[in-house]
């Protein structure tokens, strides 16, 4: 506020009340006794207190800040230059360079232990889940485990790779557990502003240069409003500047939401969370169809956006000395003959079994019941990808040997695939 507002608030009184700017709460204004021309203003929230002159101007931060056009390029100047390759961390092409990528889990289905292999893995130039990765600095911010299951959970991994602690020198660990570990909070504006944990955090990187960074986890890192649209992007937005000015990675582990979890999907929050980063990957158990969990050491990896790379398949897990192995078959040269004649044939003998149970399965990709989704995961499966069946089902759907058929009352539009 400037003089002027301030003298017309007040009027001919020597003393009023009114709403601070700022925070909103109870905010003083009055006249200076000993010198005239002057007033002051007291906020109780805010604990400021000013003082304006009448030959003060009224104050426009943006007045000082001439505006400028926006920085632009021409395509044409991309003619004749070499065609820049995308960088990835890893041969799966999950992790882009210059970007965050969030892992999003329920909890005690293993994010933790998979991130530590992820930066173990790297530290040594090794490989994570039978894939080679990029070798380099990795700092892992650990807000939920302390140093001693930190120191364990690398001595179990160490152990059954294996691999030796002492080539862990470029593995640095700061464990943040029981503290306050929020990089962002939101402000009295609403607006995500960092804290000097974030500051600490970039004197950190530039010492240490890493090529990964591991964020354990957004409950913790985060500390404004998880609902919050705007806020989700600014803080990514955040994470995003820190990974294009270090020239890293930035790996963000999250908890989905019970809808998340239920649909399958592994969101939380906003879809913001989602829809800012460039890549998400969701671990999950292993659910069978009568909803229970057949085998309690094995996971999931599913990639659920992938921006600069192919979605590929789901990466089966399964916990075995202290980690995590990749149980998935790599194939063999010509192998792929013959594999989408066994998936039709398999999608139309789960279907017909289904048909004969009077288990109804959709065609519809967003539905709970989604065939190729639910096939994958029979036991009469064959080992057949839900991608194979996926496709199998439209290459059935188009050559009319099944049919997407309404059911039940008409009003309801529902539908279900049927043996022609």
């Amino acid at each position: 506020m400037d003089y002027r507002s301030l003298d017309r608030e007040l009027g001919k009184h020597h003393k009023k009340d009114l709403s601070c700017p700022d925070c909103g709460d109870r905010m003083t204004i009055r006249r200076v006794k000993d010198s005239q021309g002057k007033i002051a203003v007291e906020c109780f929230t805010c604990a400021i207190e000013e003082t304006y002159k009448k030959s003060d101007p009224p104050s426009d931060s943006n007045d000082d800040k001439p505006l400028e056009p926006l920085a632009t390029f021409s395509v044409a100047d991309f003619a004749g230059k070499p065609l820049p390759e995308r960088e990835f961390l890893d041969g799966r092409h999950l992790f882009p360079a210059r970007n965050v990528t969030l892992l999003q889990g329920d909890g005690g289905t293993g994010k933790s232990l998979l991130a530590m292999q992820l930066a173990m893995a790297v530290a040594v130039g090794g490989t994570w889940l039978g894939i080679a990765v990029k070798r380099g600095a990795v700092l892992y911010l650990s807000a939920e485990e302390d140093e001693a299951e930190n120191h364990i959970r690398a001595a179990e991994i160490a152990a059954a790779e294996p691999l030796d602690l002492v080539d862990m020198k470029h593995l640095r660990i700061s464990c943040l557990a029981g503290e306050d570990a929020a990089l962002a909070t939101e402000d009295k504006k609403g607006r995500v502003a960092t804290t000097t944990l974030y500051q600490r955090l970039e004197l950190s990187l530039e010492n240490i240069k890493p090529l990964l960074i591991v964020l354990d986890n957004l409950a913790d890192v985060f500390g404004g409003n998880e609902i919050s649209r705007a806020q989700a992007r600014q803080f990514i937005g955040m994470l995003r500047r820190l990974a294009i000015r270090f020239n890293c990675y930035i790996l963000l582990l999250g908890h989905p939401s019970l809808t998340g979890i239920n649909s399958g999907t592994g969101t939380s929050g906003s879809t913001a969370w989602s829809n800012s980063v460039r890549a998400r990957l969701y671990l999950h158990k292993q659910i069978g169809q009568d909803g229970s969990e057949a085998d309690q050491s094995v996971r999931v990896l599913e990639t659920m956006k992938a921006n600069y790379g192919p979605r590929g398949e789901p990466i089966n897990l399964k916990w075995d000395c202290g980690r995590y192995i990749c149980t998935d078959k790599r194939p063999r040269a010509g192998s792929d003959i013959g594999k989408a004649d066994k998936a039709r044939r398999i999608f139309l003998a789960l279907l017909r079994l289904h048909n004969d149970l009077g288990i109804n399965v959709s065609a519809n990709p967003t539905a709970n019941n989604y065939a190729p989704k639910r096939f994958y995961v029979h036991p009469k499966n064959d080992n057949v990808s839900s991608k194979m069946l996926e496709t199998a089902m439209f290459e059935l759907l188009e050559k009319g040997q099944i049919a997407s058929v309404p059911y039940g009352p008409p009003s309801a539009g529902t539908r279900r695939l049927w043996v022609a």
